[in-house]
Parts: structure tokens; sequence; C-alpha cells
């Protein structure tokens, strides 16, 4: 039901949409929407769709979309730190201001932007001014807008997960004031977004009971001995200053006056425009959105010759796109990297024309004819056949060539009748037809399914050579979580099926895969869900050179990698919505999906990273993963009998210690013994409110009672015993190798991780570590060879912080620790303890992950002053790298992402919150996706030099491993001394985005009969 019809407004109301708040909210709800070219469209594509939803289900007769002016307010001459704070608006947004304000006027939608004037100031302006009149519905979220509610206005947020609608009635109910006092209550509580200090110390819960007893500012003033004495210390130094921040929090209510009823007028729109707009920006569902719209006369559309058409449709025309092509701009053939990386559309100008003599053998119509496959007649009507022909002649979108042909055919269509004297139409007749003319505008853009052939033979799949082409595994081991489809591969127990699509014709081919393969072999592009399952489900995928290769998968996660699904069919999902393209035809479906990735990469310069380390790092972790690492039986028996025993004995040791018996594994009865019949301090709840006895709370009491420390030790032992020792000898294969996964598309700074089994996580220090990873060998007759980076993130951030303390210590290769530990107590570096080098390593590594106080004081064991006193004079002595954190977030706030030295993006749209934990959260993120995502960039671009170098082939050497900042080799015995030098320095050469780091890349090597004495 419509919000009027709901309100039981018996006026029309006036609409008035804070426009600026919701361009903003949807910039930073959607960071990674673009057009093919790579301009942004996140913010056009929200905005866009609540004015759609609102003209379809309110139909508003009169509304302004209201938008902030430029320049400074009033605000700014009675306070010049107002909004001081905030950084300039993104690039990526202001690119879509003008566009947005013209989809507005397309949709026949008044629009108002007065300089100098917030457009809060204007709404309230206007409210004021009509709310005797008629209803006014104020669309927005800022609380500001609240002091505009009246039994007359009402405040509607209808793009919240869940609608929110405040009237007077609700606030009331909900805060005890009153609008008039709201001004008061945000003056007294402050508002950090727009820089207005308040009261430091008053929240909201306090300000609601303040203003309980004192309505107004100045009945606090006036009654300012009244306050509590801990609010007139809070007040005291404020009293004057209260007064200006309310005249900031006020609402101007004498502005817009030029805007009258008829200015505030919705007109119709112009379904062209709006049509070919939708279009030029890609926002393909508002176009099928809009379609329905008009087809259903959900809203009011303007006819040719109609007086009330809103605008000049030139005045629609896109931003200038980049000076490299857009795929609409051209017929010329080319691939998904054509030159610049920008794509050019998919080449049709040889395919096959619709002769029989190139029907490709064995090809059958499968459910239907088969649209755009040679050898068959199109299933679509004659009307849209002249559109899809030109489509497929021009290289446009049908749509483009549909909107240029309709008038003119229908002025025609219509003189042609008049002069053989045909019927006279009705003028309501007219109305109708050119109302169904405009809704066909829209008819290119209806979701597309369509029909495929099957075949068999590798000789019924169309022509691929040099061209682009698409490959989706349907079932079969390459096809992971694919939907199976019937077919079978001969001499194989797994059905295989594949579903090829090139030009516009897809094929579901289930004959035998070398023969898929071979016919693909010529294809100038292979776009595929996952290049690494195909080549581990079949040898005959790796003959086809590796820079052939388009993933899918990998393309979508360096554009968002903050996603945690980049399988096919979640990528399929979410990319047939923006494509509008059937899931049914998963062929043609990703051939279009890696045109709109290649270029969104290329738009966001992460094209080169793509083809010069991301796609060729993937034949290496397929390489690594079928290679695997042999597993000594004997020695994993042998150290799960010596660790079983010894947990054994620590539970006895328990049980003596806490004077009986119970479930050590059980977190409850483990809690009501420490806490209960122990007496032990929490140091934390659950979210069930019970005492906690985490890892993290245990260290924490440690030496506080003997069991304490005996449960940390049997969680040590527990956690070795079952996740490691007892499954991984089950995952040994006959060979007596373990073959891990490595995954490239799962941490958002770019560094890879393992599963089934993680060998990342194996143990490392210690005797437990160490004994561990003697049970990982050679085979017989070779060595492992282990070398790592020392370092390396420190090395990164001398690098790029520039800080000469840090430089200067990794230059003469000293102790950084030692270094920093003499510079952090004012001692020479020769008489710094080892209790001082553990801090200043603690510090060192913490501030990289973003350790605060609490942090470096828990791990320091002193006080979070201690700990803030820490960081201080850490800063003071390292000032560069105080700089370079500044720099950071600046940057990251500006550009509302950070980029690693090989050209790694990471959005970081929280850097905007108003939540000053999440804008913390995304300032840790920034500095720690710039050091840790600039290593994990050095570690692939060694694994990279490593796998292709040929004096390690000539060596017989084998990548195996890779775990953080270490890589293993496996080769012969005699070869693992010139094995170990080469790889050292081929990881010491290591140019990350083609620049030499300002320090060296020290590489530390060992080699090994096992993966312990190795490392």
């Amino acid at each position: 039901m419509a919000l009027k019809e709901r309100l039981g407004f018996t006026q029309e109301p006036l609409w008035l949409m804070d426009g600026s708040a919701f361009i903003f909210r949807g910039f930073y709800a959607f960071q990674n929407m673009q057009r093919s070219d790579g301009f942004p469209t996140n913010a056009l594509f929200i905005v866009t769709r609540i004015l759609l939803r609102l003209l379809r289900e309110e139909k508003p007769r009169h509304f302004a979309f209201v938008l902030d002016g430029k320049g400074p307010t009033f605000r700014h001459d009675l306070f010049p730190l107002y909004k001081a704070q905030r950084a300039a608006t993104p690039e990526p947004l202001v690119q879509q201001l003008e566009p947005i304000r013209r989809m507005v006027t397309a949709l026949g939608l008044p629009l108002e932007v007065s300089d100098g004037c917030e457009a809060d100031d204007c709404i309230a302006s206007l409210a004021a001014r009509y709310r005797d009149e008629r209803p006014v519905v104020i669309i927005g979220a800022d609380k500001d807008l609240k002091q505009c509610l009246h039994p007359n206005v009402v405040l509607w947020d209808p793009g919240a997960k869940e609608e929110k609608l405040t009237t007077l009635a609700s606030f009331t109910a909900e805060t005890g004031l009153t609008p008039a006092q709201w001004p008061d209550v945000q003056a007294v509580i402050g508002d950090t977004s727009d820089n207005i200090p308040g009261i430091p110390g008053v929240g909201p819960k306090t300000a609601s009971k303040i203003f309980a007893d004192f309505p107004t500012l100045e009945d606090i003033r006036d009654g300012f001995d009244r306050l509590p004495p801990n609010l007139q210390k809070k007040f005291e130094q404020h009293l004057d200053a209260m007064f200006l921040y309310r005249q900031l929090t006020t609402l101007a209510i004498d502005r817009c006056a030029d805007l009258t009823p008829e200015r505030l007028s919705v007109q119709p729109l112009d379904a062209r425009t709006a049509s070919t707009f939708l279009q030029e920006f890609e926002l393909r569902a508002l176009s099928r959105e809009l379609a329905g719209m008009v087809r259903n006369g959900h809203v009011q559309v303007a006819l040719p010759g109609d007086a009330s058409a809103p605008m000049d449709t030139g005045a629609m025309a896109a931003p200038a796109a980049p000076s490299t092509p857009r795929p609409s701009d051209s017929g010329t053939p080319g691939s998904l990297f054509g030159e610049g990386g920008v794509p050019l559309p998919w080449d049709t100008d040889d395919a096959p024309r619709n002769d029989a003599e190139h029907t490709p053998a064995g090809a059958t119509g499968a459910g239907g004819t088969l649209r755009g496959m040679p050898g068959t007649h199109t299933s679509q009507d004659d009307a849209t056949a002249p559109a899809e022909a030109a489509s497929r002649e021009t290289g446009s979108p049908p749509a483009q060539s549909a909107i240029k042909a309709a008038p003119e055919a229908a002025t025609d269509d219509a003189s042609a009748k008049s002069a053989k004297g045909a019927k006279p139409v009705s003028e309501a007749q007219a109305r109708k037809r050119a109302l169904i003319q405009q809704a066909s505008l829209f008819d290119q853009s209806t979701r597309r399914n369509d029909t495929v052939a099957t075949c068999t033979d590798p000789r019924g799949l169309p022509p691929c050579q040099g061209r682009d082409i698409a490959v989706v595994p349907l079932c079969g081991d390459a096809a992971r979580t694919c939907p199976p489809v019937s077919g079978t591969q001969n001499g194989s127990t797994s059905p295989v099926a594949f579903a090829v699509a090139v030009a516009g014709c897809e094929v579901q081919y289930s004959g035998p895969v070398q023969g898929l393969a071979r016919h693909l072999a010529s294809a100038k592009r292979i776009a595929t869900p996952d290049v690494k399952a195909l080549l581990r489900s079949h040898a005959i995928w790796r003959d086809i050179p590796g820079d052939r290769w388009f993933d899918l998968g990998l393309a979508a996660y360096l554009l968002d990698p903050e996603e945690r699904d980049y399988g096919w069919p979640r990528l399929a999902a979410r990319w047939g919505d923006m494509l509008d393209r059937s899931t049914d035809n998963p062929g043609l479906l990703a051939l279009e999906m890696a045109q709109g990735m290649a270029g969104r990469l290329a738009g966001a310069s992460l094209d080169t990273l793509m083809r010069t380390l991301e796609l060729p790092l993937v034949p290496v972790l397929a390489d690594m993963e079928e290679a695997g690492i042999a597993v000594d039986r004997t020695a994993f028996a042998a150290f799960l009998d010596e660790v079983q025993h010894e947990l054994d004995r620590i539970t006895q040791e328990v049980y003596k210690a806490a004077g009986g018996q119970f479930n050590i594994r059980s977190a409850q009865q483990l809690g009501e013994l420490l806490f209960g019949t122990l007496g032990l301090p929490t140091v934390g709840k659950t979210r069930g409110g019970q005492a906690t006895t985490s890892q993290d709370a245990l260290e924490k009491l440690s030496g506080r009672h003997p069991v304490v420390d005996l449960i940390l030790d049997f969680r040590k032992l527990e956690k070795l015993r079952s996740t490691y020792l007892e499954p991984l000898p089950k995952l040994v294969d006959a060979a007596g190798r373990i073959h891990s996964t490595f995954n490239q598309l799962a941490t958002a700074t770019g560094r890879l991780s393992s599963s089934n089994p993680n060998l990342q996580n194996i143990p490392a220090r210690g005797d437990l570590g160490r004994r561990m990873r003697s049970c990982f060998t050679a085979a017989e007759g070779n060595l492992l060879v282990s070398a790592d980076y020392s370092q390396i993130e420190l090395r990164v951030l001398a690098h790029m912080s520039q800080d000469p303390t840090l430089l200067a210590a990794f230059r003469e290769g000293a102790d950084i620790h030692r270094r920093t530990a003499g510079l952090l107590y004012d001692t020479a570096p020769e008489d710094v303890t080892p209790d001082q080098r553990r801090n200043a390593k603690t510090i060192n590594f913490g501030l990289i992950y973003g350790m605060g106080p609490q942090k470096l004081g828990q791990e320091l064991r002193i006080t979070v002053n201690e700990a803030k006193q820490f960081i201080e004079r850490y800063f003071s002595r390292l000032q560069h790298l105080r700089n370079f954190y500044d720099n950071v977030e600046a940057a990251a706030r500006e550009q509302g992402h950070v980029t690693t030295l090989a050209g790694r993006r990471r959005l970081l749209p929280e850097m905007h919150s108003e939540n000053t934990q999440l804008r913390s959260q995304a300032r840790r993120q920034a500095i720690n996706t710039l050091i840790q995502g600039s290593a994990a960039d050095i570690i692939k671009l060694a694994m990279l030099a490593a796998h292709d170098d040929p004096v390690l082939h000539g060596l017989k050497a084998r990548l195996i491993l890779q775990v953080h900042d270490e890589l293993m080799l496996e080769v012969p015995e005699a070869n693992a001394q010139a094995a170990g030098e080469r790889l050292a320095l081929l990881m010491s050469e290591v140019r990350p985005g083609g620049v030499t780091l300002d320090v060296p890349l020290l590489v530390d090597w060992g080699a090994g009969k096992d993966w312990g004495s190795a490392h």
C-alpha cells in the first residue's frame, strides 16, 4: 500500500527528498559498481532505483529532489570549523553528480540546488511554507530533519534495510521531546559528522534526562545551579558556546523562496531519453523496471508532441568516456584485453553467415530454434528482428538500434496509412499506440534466455580461431559447484559437459574433453569461471598457453576482494541480473561477464595486476597442488603416541590440582572450577553472559593457579592432536603425499591461504613446531630447500615510509629490533637488554597490524597508560612513520581505497563511517593492506620467478609449497646447494610494480631431508 494511503492523506502531499544524503549512501553502500569502461555508477544506481520505486508506488504530483549547493553556508560564517574535518568528496562520487541530475530531470522530477544552501535548509523552508496547505513527506534520514516534524509533516526513509517512518507522534513517544527542542538537544550532544563539538561527556541518554527538567538551553543556563555537580562541571565552560551550537543545528526556514507550486510539479517522463540514459550507463535492471512501469501505466509518459515534455534529449548525453573506446563505440573485432586494457566488442564480422553450408556438424537445437547460431532461424517476432540484425551489424546494443529506428518508423507508417485513405485513428487510440511504442523502447532490455544447440563432436562447435570465447563446465570435476546436465565423457567415470559460447552462439558440448580443448586452443581468449579447476581436471587443458585464459572468479576477486564467494553460481546470479542474461545460457553469460569485468579491471587500473601476476600464478598453484609434499607416516604415528601420552599425564595433573575430576574440554565445567571453586576473577563474558574460558582469558590468568597453566598446556597439545596429527595422515595418497589446495581468492590483502589441509598453520616455533614439521619429508633421493624473506613486512614499511632509521638499519644489516629498542629506551644498541629488544619487536610488528594501547599492554604486560606512552615515544622517535600513517589515512579517506606496490586495490568505504569503531577498523585495514598486501605481491612474484626459472628447471627443482613468506622446493640431493642459492637470488631480485625496494630483500635458506631440518 502506498505511503499516502497508509497515512490517510486526503490531499496529494508534497514530497521533499534529501538527494545529497541518498547519493552518499548509495556511493558507500555499493563500492564496486561501474560501467564497462570503469565509469562509476553505484550512487546513480541507488538513487535511480529509489526514484523509480517512488514513481511506481506513490505517483507524486509535487516533488523536489534537493541537493547541497556549492560554497560556504551561513554556518561557516558563524563557525569556521563547521565540517572542517571532512575530506574532499571522492572523485568517483563527483563524477556521478551530473549524471544523477540528468536522470532526475529525465524522470520529470523537479531538481533544486542553490549555492550556499544545504539541502536540509531548503527542505525545512519548503516544509514550513507548505505544511498548512497540504501534507509534506520528507524523504531522508538526517537526524536534523526531525525538527521539521509537524502534524502535517512526516519523515520517511525508504532506502534503509527496513523502511523507517517518523511522525510527530512517534517522535514524541520515542524521545519525550518536541521538534522545537531538537536543535537544543543536538547542540548539547554535538555532531561529529559536522564538527559541532557539543558539551564534552554529554551523550543522548544524559541529554534526554537534562531536557526532561530543562526544556531549552535558556532553562539550562538560568537553572545552572540546579544541575548535578558533575553536569555543572561539564557545562560551565560551554554555557555561551552551546547557543552558537544551536545556531548551527537549527535549520533555516527562509530559503528557496522561488520554488512555487508550479515549479514543484512533476512532469511526464520522456521514456526515450530515460531509456537511452539507462542503456548508456548500463543500468539494465533499472531499464527493465522502468519498461514495466511504462507498459503497466504506473508512470505518466510524455508522448510525442506533448507540450509538457520535460527536457531536451540532448541534455542527457553521457559524460565523456576514457580515451580508449567503449564496447559500444566500435564494431572492430578485438579481445578481452584490447589496447590499453579496455575490451573491444566481441568480434562478429568473420562469423559464418546464415547459410546451410555453414551449419556446424552435429549441432542440433535444444528446446527450440537457436538464436544467433549459424544455419538456424531466429524465433523472434518480425518487428524486433531488424533491431537485432542492426545490433549484430553495428556492434551496438539492440536497444540503441531500436531507439534510433522507432520514431521514424512510426511516422512513416502513419503517413502511409493516411495516404491510402485508411480509417482515421482516434486521439485515444493514437495515444495508446504511442504509449506502446514508448514501452517498446525497452523491449531489448528484457532478460535474454536464448536456446542453445547440443553436440558430442568437436566439429559441431562454432569456429573460434582468433576469437574470444567462453567455456563453462556444467558437470564433472572442473565444474565443482556448477549444476550438472546430461552428457558423458568417453572412458571417464565422471560425466563432463561444457557450455561453449562464441560470437552470440552457445553450444552445450558433452563429447571428449580432449577434442574440446584442442578445438579451443586456437582461440584468442578463453573466459571460464575457474581456470585452476580446469587445469586440475584434465592434463589436456595445460596445453593451452596461460596468457589465453580469463578467469572470471579471479577478476571478480580483484574487483571486490571483500566478497567471500566467487564460485560460478554466485557470480552467475549476480552478473546475470546486471547483464540481463539468463543463467540458463551460462556460456553467453560468461562471455558477457568477461567483457564487462575486463573493462572494469581496466577502469580500476587492475588489468596489469591481473595479466602479469594473478593469472600467471594460476598454473603455478595448480602445479603445486598436483605435486604435493611427502609425509612420513611412521613419524606422524610416533609423534601422535607421544602427544597422547603427554595429554594423559597433564590430565592427571589437572585433576590433582583441581581436587577432583571434571571434563577438561567442557567450557562450562572449566568455568565453574576456575571462577566458582577456585574463585579466580573473571576477565570477560561470553555472548550468553557466562564467564569466558577462551585462550585470551586463560592467558591473562596465567600464574594465578597451577590449573590455569596446565589447561593452557593441555589445549596446545590437544589442538596439535585434533587438528594435525590425527586428520593429516588420512589425507595422504597412495604415493605417500599430501596435496593441499592453495586459495588465491580468500583474503582481502592478497595473501594466499591453503586448505584440505591448511599447511600454512602448521606450528613453526618451539620443539613442538620443529617436531611437527619434521613429519613432512622429501621423496627418496631428494631434499627440501626452504627459503624465506627476513622481516619482509618491516622492509616494505621502511620502503614506503622512507623512515631514515629503518632504512639505515636494513641497509647496514643491523638488528632492526635492537636499533628500535635503543631509540625507545635512550640507550646504545649494544646495551639493549633481551627484554627491551623483545618489547621493541612486539611494537614493530604490532603497529603494522593496527595494535592499539590495550592489546600492546596485554602483550607487554604493562598498563594501558604505559602502552600509550610507549606508542607515543615510538612515533616521536620515528617521525616519518607517523607521517606515513597519517598520509595513508588521508589518502584512503580521499580515494576510498588503498593500493599495494603491485597495484592491488582494497576498497575502504568505512573510512567515512560515522561509527568511530568502524572508522578505526578501516584505518587499521588501510595500513595492514598496504604492508601485508605488498608483501603478498612480493612472495607471489617470487613464486612466478621460481616456477618459470630455467636454471631451477635444469636442476630438476620443483616448487611444492608456499607458507606466508617462505617458499619450498623439492630437488635431487646433489642439486640442493645450487637450487637454494638460485632460489634466494630470485627472491631477492623481485621488483613489485617494476620498482626496486630502497632496502635489500634478505633471504634465509636451508636444506634438509625434512621440513624441520630445512627451515
